[in-house]
């Protein structure tokens, strides 16, 4: 026994962590089972301290979160060599070392996601904290907010600078700029969204974000919101409050979304304001074109021509990196978020119509 533990010293220590990390899987699954504790981490603990990491990782002129990927990819690489070498040479007993390091290292990988955000989706969400909830709606309730929406777009959208061809005349520079702070107008109403200014920051690999259909990013593990820069610019501020939420904390998809309209809207800078509109009004509309084609067809052919620039414009930059990448990572995104116990999975990202309906259900909208 003694020479056995003697030979096998290195991997049974490899071993032990391995067990260790998934009786951390195993207690996280149970423990996320209560509500207080998964509070009490996310709001006391987690999210200070995320911020603090993206706080800390704001003077880099790039990501950390993109450092960290090209790591991964050449470690993934190395390793993937290293397998084969052993298996070629025939050292199965370095090559089940190199195994166990590598299971250990995905199990470390697993356990700070779940640390860091998988925690949230078991804590309360903003419809909780804000007493909001989404709400069902008639055809007429639907029409009638969505015309006002497609008309504060329209108001908005004499508010900006414009190319020649009609689509918003904005840089990604000047959407990111000083962006820690948009969700400023929202702490009134919503406390609960307070938090570190910390500007949102560009992706260099934003090309290829766009071949898998994203807008935006929260890495978990910094905490920084990284925007995909090549997005058509219409919508980039909504990107960016919808990342911030991330950051405060808020993990669900409709929620984001939700809150990114509302506080471009309350913004006082026109180009986050008219964005805001004009992605509420995607929302609605989309809901409104699936049960009224011809209410849906009146209001958009009252939206203003450089509206409508946008709007083509939008639709021509993401049918152009249409892929079977992007639509994988639409699959692997939406069991992501099942996984996590998001019953309507990207879906959710639809649902955001019913908290806008909630939201402005005893508001004048005439």
């Amino acid at each position: 026994m003694k020479d056995f533990i003697g030979k096998h010293k290195s991997h049974l220590v490899h071993l032990l962590f391995t067990v260790i990390f998934a009786a951390v899987l195993v207690c996280f699954n149970y423990l996320r089972r209560s509500r207080g504790l998964m509070n009490s981490w996310t709001r006391n603990i987690m999210t200070p301290v995320r911020q603090s990491i993206a706080s800390f990782f704001s003077f880099l002129p790039i990501t950390f979160a993109e450092i960290l990927w090209a790591f991964g990819i050449l470690l993934l690489v190395i390793l993937l060599i290293l397998f084969i070498v052993k298996i070629i040479k025939k050292k199965w007993s370095s090559l089940i070392h190199t195994f166990i390091f590598t299971v250990n290292t995905l199990l470390v990988i697993v356990i700070l996601a779940h640390a860091t955000w998988g925690a949230y989706y078991y804590a309360d969400g903003f419809c909780e904290q804000s007493g909001i909830y989404p709400q069902q709606c008639t055809v007429s309730q639907l029409f009638a907010l969505t015309k006002y929406f497609a008309h504060r777009a329209n108001i908005a959208c004499t508010r900006t600078e414009r190319n020649p061809d009609g689509t918003l005349a904005l840089t990604w520079e000047e959407v990111l700029e000083g962006s820690g702070d948009k969700l400023d107008p929202m702490l009134d109403e919503f406390p609960f969204l307070d938090g570190m200014m910390i500007d949102a920051k560009p992706m260099v690999s934003s090309e290829l974000w766009s071949w898998m259909n994203t807008t935006g990013i929260t890495f978990p593990y910094t905490g920084e919101c990284l925007i995909n820069i090549r997005q058509p610019i219409c919508f980039m501020p909504s990107t960016v409050t919808h990342e911030l939420s991330h950051q405060r904390g808020i993990c669900s998809e409709q929620e984001a979304n939700f809150i990114a309209i509302l506080s471009c809207i309350r913004s006082d800078d026109p180009n986050y304001v008219y964005s805001g509109y004009l992605m509420g009004y995607i929302h609605l509309s989309n809901a409104l074109y699936s049960v009224n084609y011809d209410s849906w067809a009146g209001l958009y052919n009252a939206l203003s021509s450089n509206v409508k620039a946008d709007l083509r414009a939008n639709s021509a930059y993401w049918q152009a990196h249409t892929s079977k990448v992007s639509e994988a990572h639409d699959k692997l995104y939406d069991s992501y978020l099942r996984n996590y116990g998001d019953e309507l999975g990207m879906q959710s990202y639809g649902a955001v119509v019913d908290l806008l309906i909630s939201y402005y259900s005893d508001k004048d909208i005439s």
